[in-house]
């Protein structure tokens, strides 16, 4: 699933400041390909679980995927009438959102990937899941 993924690349990604003091001479392109890597995190993080620092102190975000999915799904138990359309709704934004992010996360993975070649490639130990 694309999610799991996700979740090993961040794990991979926490690795890389670990791998890259095996390596004499780090490119410039290299570190900035890295910061890069580590803001679209940032950013994924967010969209998928909401704003992190508001969360903290209980501040209303906007709703994430799995708020809506929530809400559509208490329209299918615990009821006599089954989804409103409020809950349908939701349900199709929830869809609408995940479409929009899926191609982000599946790009952030490979270049995760990419990463961890070029990594290995010159002189890193080798980053296992």
């Amino acid at each position: 699933m694309i999610l799991d993924e996700y979740i090993k690349a961040k794990n991979k990604m926490s690795k890389f400041n670990q791998a890259i003091r095996y390596i004499n001479e780090i490119s410039s392109n290299l570190s900035s390909d890295i910061k890069d890597l580590d803001n679209q995190m940032n950013i994924l993080d967010s969209l998928i679980y909401g704003n992190k620092s508001k969360r903290e102190i209980m501040e209303k975000d906007s709703p994430t995927i799995s708020d809506r999915i929530s809400i559509a799904l208490r329209g299918f138990s615990g009821n006599s009438y089954g989804p409103t359309k409020h809950h349908l709704a939701s349900f199709e934004i929830a869809k609408k959102q995940w479409n929009e992010m899926k191609p982000l996360i599946i790009k952030f993975n490979n270049k995760v990937d990419a990463s961890i070649e070029l990594l290995e490639s010159i002189g890193s130990p080798v980053i296992i899941d």
